[in-house]
């Protein structure tokens, strides 16, 4: 990767790291590791980071580099028109990870949620917490707030489907995709990656679930 991007830097243009969910995690990481100086940025008009949804990848001095290397840049008026800035849905649970102060707001992160469930849910971040150093620290954000689910949640399953919405469609909804320009055609292509995705988070997250559940019972 090194190679190809030192083979295609220019003064003219701008490199972007971006990825949302594990890849708001790791873009900032992968801008960090490989741009993390000024010489080694100088070939480049500009690089920018632009992670979202994504989990924090360290601790206070990951974050103080990250910072320092590449400060915040603001370019409009809208709430994504930032550069550096992790972009965080205050209702997704994915970027309350792995801040243990995060963490702890999400059984109750959605007023749908029954109070057996809210009880479920605590067991299950009371377990996590067990194992989640103290290390964590946010990536610096720009918050925005989906929004909130509507449906009363009692079982597991549908506090994550609420989860899902607004771990991808959010965010869709924030850029105005599909935008009325695009049409049938761009929707055709995001639907079916936009359902994949919630399929997916409800479907690894509840395996995750079910097996931190059975260690829990086991102990």
């Amino acid at each position: 990767m090194q190679d190809y991007l030192a083979s295609v830097a220019s003064p003219d243009a701008t490199l972007i790291f971006t990825g949302h969910s594990l890849g708001g995690a790791l873009s900032p990481t992968l801008a960090a590791w490989l741009y993390g100086n000024t010489q080694a940025r100088k070939n480049w008009k500009n690089v920018y980071v632009l992670p979202t949804a994504g989990a924090t990848p360290g601790n206070q001095q990951v974050v103080s580099f990250f910072s320092e290397q590449f400060p915040a840049i603001t370019d409009g008026n809208q709430v994504y028109d930032i550069w550096n800035k992790v972009l965080r849905n205050t209702l997704d649970i994915v970027s309350h990870a792995w801040l243990r102060s995060d963490l702890k707001k999400l059984p109750t992160i959605y007023s749908t949620a029954t109070t057996q469930l809210e009880a479920e849910l605590q067991q299950i971040v009371d377990s996590v917490l067990l194992v989640i150093p103290p290390f964590y620290t946010d990536l610096p954000p720009q918050f925005f707030t989906g929004t909130a689910p509507t449906d009363t949640s009692s079982t597991i399953k549908e506090y994550l489907e609420a989860a899902a919405i607004e771990h991808v469609d959010a965010y869709l909804e924030l850029f105005g995709l599909p935008d009325e320009e695009s049409g049938a055609a761009m929707r055709s292509i995001l639907a079916p990656i936009a359902a994949d995705m919630k399929e997916s988070f409800v479907r690894k997250f509840s395996d995750a679930i079910q097996r931190l559940q059975a260690n829990r019972a086991a102990a």
